[in-house]
């Protein structure tokens, strides 16, 4: 046994993700010149890497390959096929082959995957994600000796044909071993050099040329190094604090800007391009437009990067204009503009607009890139709200379909040209060395430029109708329209200046400052959409000439005293953020207080971050209903605490009302499908936090009376009305449209779901049960039958027990369970306190928790039972309005471990 009692522990050993290298799918590969390394005879080997498959399984795409049809030296390839089989192929002769394959529908899309081919005695065996999953004898044939070709990665052959769609990681070749020999867990640490390895490559986050022993690759295409992984760690420690994104710039005034010298890097000529950032709004001002970056160049020539009027994120080139999705006020948002061979393409938060062809020859290198706004000297279309890790890759568009944005802060990349705005104690750094000149809040002068600031000389004042100076106070009388102002000499036309002003009364909202000559107009309201003007206020803007009057505007509505009125080139704020995206786990491990650890066994610390944990072991667990009759169908989603007792509370609305849903859910998102009126919406949620729903994706079909479960990777949703057997996939973390699964044994609506993280349990109205395993496709087995045919139920499950519930046949008070992991019929568990037809369940590792539905008419009335023990119901507490039919969810679910 052993005690361990701290009061405080703490690990800064968080580490740093490998990287993989992004194929296109058109042209790219990566190619080693021709060895006899890559030449494997008749002996053991092991080849290995992740990967993950991106776009739609319509054609045939090699992951690597000794290979080259003219001439007949063909090796050995690899390739994830049009059907979702891996097929491993080797040629003794160099021209009649041979091949085993998968089953089909082995490949998901959108998810990583671990491979490896080996041999060993000679058995050819092919394992995914650490399980054999086919083999074959080939005796003491060898492969064919090719000496002409260099082995690739990500293409078939010198052609580039069957060029890999996706993500391809830590790729390792050892000659001589078969590293596997049986079923394995694939290392979540990032492969190394061993004994016998002959290429270890596809690990660097900016260089997809890296390879580890000492060979070299040559990048032919688009292929480019990326932060996208599956989670593999490096040896490499990274520091703490919070968020993995780091630094932004706050935009706040007309004339906040950050301004770039103009020059080659700029000029991409008719080449691919990327544009990315962070970015949070912060107000759309009288819907205008608000520029991210712009590269006004001569003509039509020119690039805005913006937020538009709509909210849509847009790109402009000349009179060509790109939308893509929208963004809302005081949130995060990863947005990018890309254009690859004259297609160009808006993603916001990696999902992908239709591509606009834009052909344009950016070729200008006179004019300044700036960033915040389309023209600094003014102040035009101006940004209001953060930007985060702004970068810019010239020759590259590293977004060409839908991805998971990076959860990292912004590194440099081949073709970096502009990486920005990540600086949180600067906001002129820049990664490339470039300089940034800052202006507005970011100008960088001094000094006082007004003679005086109290009113105590009159002399120095221009005085118009209405005002009148005294004991340090400058007074204007409604009625009379006059200004106040000094003429100002010396002034850059262009530069930045501060004017500010202290408020002291008014009797009425408008106040405004007089800048004699400022474009569109001599005043300028003080603050947009002010209803208060009393207090100090200040703008910046860009001096219109050498010498201008300026002051404040006297109309003829304005009655009030004022003072300390100041002009300067001083006072400006040139700190940036540390206020940045949410997103990435850079935080250091902490153990505080009493910890008590008593083990027989090893000893072991808690792995994951502390709110991952406390979701899985019954703390801070919380439950969401939504939707639903009540009467009529609503779009309310109420939320509850699952280890408490007491009653729900409000978290938001669907994006429309609706009845007769499903709900899916991982440790971090709700999924609400479906429904009537007849819809295939899919919303999604956050759970942690409270708010309104946002469009996810659409189901393949407008379904209702459907049912849904999830493990934290997939949600699934299955049957429906009209009686459909079809089940469907989405992948939580992304966002996106379902995709087929299988079909389940029999014709059904009202179906519901749960399960364990490997296992979906399908409970069927007509007694029956299915089950299928949600990391594959695949129709739905036979596990056993209900003690009664039922309807309108509803279902939880810890992760090793499932329990039906309720439902519309008697008795419609009783509740049944199953053993997820066995087949078999289900047992008596327990009743509930009243019926229940049409209600929902929730669950975390301890508790289900049912809302009644309707118990003889429709209620708010919520129970709750202990899963691993049977025995009856008891009360929970109410929601916050009567409501059936609508669907239920949770972060910490039996099917999240």
């Amino acid at each position: 046994m052993a005690n361990l009692r701290v009061d405080k522990i703490t690990s800064t050993e968080t580490f740093e993700k490998t990287g993989s290298v992004q194929f296109d799918g058109s042209g790219d590969v990566l190619t080693v010149p021709n060895s006899a390394d890559f030449r494997l005879g008749n002996g053991d080997f092991t080849i290995e890497c992740w990967f993950y498959y991106k776009g739609a399984l319509s054609s045939n795409r090699t992951l690597f390959g000794l290979f080259e049809n003219s001439s007949a030296r063909r090796s050995y390839q690899a390739e994830v096929r049009s059907d979702g089989t891996i097929r491993f192929e080797w040629w003794p002769d160099g021209s009649t082959g041979n091949s085993i394959d998968t089953a089909a529908s082995t490949v998901s899309i959108s998810t990583w995957h671990h491979y490896a081919a080996t041999r060993t005695n000679g058995i050819i065996t092919q394992y995914l994600n650490g399980e054999s999953v086919a083999s074959s004898s080939v005796g003491t044939s060898s492969f064919y000796d090719n000496t002409d070709d260099p082995f690739r990665i990500g293409a078939l052959n010198a052609a580039v044909d069957q060029s890999f769609s996706g993500h391809i990681s830590n790729f390792r070749i050892i000659k001589g071993v078969a590293l596997y020999t049986s079923n394995f867990k694939p290392s979540m640490r990032e492969l190394e050099v061993i004994p016998g390895i002959v290429l270890l490559a596809c690990q660097s986050k900016t260089d997809a040329s890296l390879e580890k022993t000492g060979k070299t690759i040559t990048v032919t295409g688009n292929a480019v190094a990326s932060e996208l992984t599956p989670g593999i760690l490096t040896p490499v420690v990274k520091s703490g604090g919070g968020s993995a994104i780091t630094g932004s710039v706050e935009f706040t005034s007309t004339t906040d800007a950050l301004v770039l010298s103009a020059g080659t890097d700029f000029a991409y000529g008719t080449g691919d391009f990327t544009i990315e950032a962070w970015i949070q709004p912060q107000g759309i001002n009288g819907g205008e437009t608000k520029a991210i970056f712009t590269q006004s160049q001569s003509g039509n020539d020119y690039i805005i990067f913006k937020v538009d009027s709509d909210k849509a994120i847009k790109a402009t080139f000349g009179a060509t204009t790109v939308s893509g999705g929208t963004v809302e006020v005081g949130s995060w948002h990863h947005v990018a503009v890309t254009r690859a061979s004259n297609t160009v393409k808006i993603f916001v938060n990696g999902v992908a607009s239709a591509g606009t062809t834009v052909s344009t020859d950016f070729s200008d290198t006179t004019r300044n890139p700036t960033i915040g706004q389309y023209t600094h000297t003014y102040g035009s279309i101006e940004y209001y709200g953060f930007i985060s890790n702004l970068r810019i890759n010239k020759g590259t568009a590293l977004y060409t379909a839908d991805f998971i944005p990076p959860t990292r802060e912004l590194k440099r990349v081949p073709g970096t040209v502009l990486l920005a705005c990540q600086d949180s104690d600067s906001p002129l750094t820049e990664a490339t060395g470039k300089t940034i000149t800052g202006y507005g809040r970011y100008f960088a002068a001094t000094g006082e430029l007004f003679a005086n600031t109290g009113f105590t000389a009159d002399s120095d004042w221009t005085k118009g109708g209405g005002w009148t100076i005294a004991n340090g106070l400058a007074t204007h009388a409604q009625g009379t329209a006059g200004d106040l102002y000094q003429s100002v000499s010396g002034l850059v036309a262009g530069q930045i200046y501060k004017l500010s002003v202290d408020i002291i009364s008014t009797d009425n909202d408008v106040a405004y400052f007089y800048i004699d000559g400022y474009p569109g107009s001599n005043y300028i309201t003080l603050t947009p959409s002010d209803t208060s003007p009393v207090g100090n206020h200040f703008i910046y803007f860009a001096a219109p000439a050498a010498t201008v009057n300026i002051g404040f505007r006297g109309s003829s509505l304005f009655a009030g005293t004022i003072t300390n009125l100041r002009l300067s080139s001083a006072d400006h704020d040139k700190g940036a953020s540390n206020f940045t995206p949410q997103v990435g786990d850079d935080r250091q491990i902490t153990f505080e207080g009493v910890t008590k650890i008593d083990t027989d066994a090893y000893f072991y610390l808690p792995t994951g971050d502390t709110i991952t944990r406390e979701s899985r072991s019954g703390y801070g667990n919380r439950g969401l209903f939504g939707g639903g009759a009540a009467p009529s169908r609503t779009n309310s989603i109420d939320y509850i605490q699952i280890q408490t007792q007491g009653n729900a509370q409000d978290f938001g609305d669907l994006t429309l009302a609706r009845d007769k849903i499903a709900a899916a859910s991982s440790a971090t998102r709700g999924l609400f499908g479906g429904g009537d009126p007849g819809t295939n919406v899919i919303n999604f949620v956050t759970i942690a936090s409270t708010g309104d729903a946002v469009d996810f994706g659409d189901l393949t079909a407008a379904d209702q009376n459907l049912g849904g479960a999830a493990n934290n990777t997939r949600g699934l949703f299955f049957g429906g009305s009209p009686n459909d057997d079809t089940i469907q996939y989405v992948t939580i973390a992304s966002l996106g449209n379902a995709q087929d699964f299988g079909d389940l044994t029999r014709d059904e609506n009202d179906q519901r779901g749960c399960g364990s993280p490997i296992r979906c349990i399908i409970f069927e109205r007509d007694a029956s049960i299915d089950f299928v395993t949600f990391a594959t496709t695949g129709n739905g087995t036979d596990f056993g039958d209900t003690i009664a045919e039922n309807y309108n139920i509803s279902a939880c499950s810890d992760s090793t027990r499932g329990i039906r519930i309720g439902g519309g046949a008697s008795p419609s008070t009783s509740n049944e369970y199953i053993t997820i992991a066995t087949t078999g019929n289900s047992q008596n568990f327990g009743d509930l306190t009243a019926r229940s037809v049409q209600g929902q369940a929730v669950s975390d590792s301890k508790r289900g928790v049912i809302s009644l539905g309707d118990d003889g008419s429709r209620t708010n009335a919520m129970d709750y039972i202990t899963i691993q023990t049977t025995g009856n119901a008891q009360d929970f507490g109410d929601l916050t309005a009567p409501r059936d039919n609508g669907a239920a969810c949770s972060d910490s679910h039996g099917g999240l471990g």
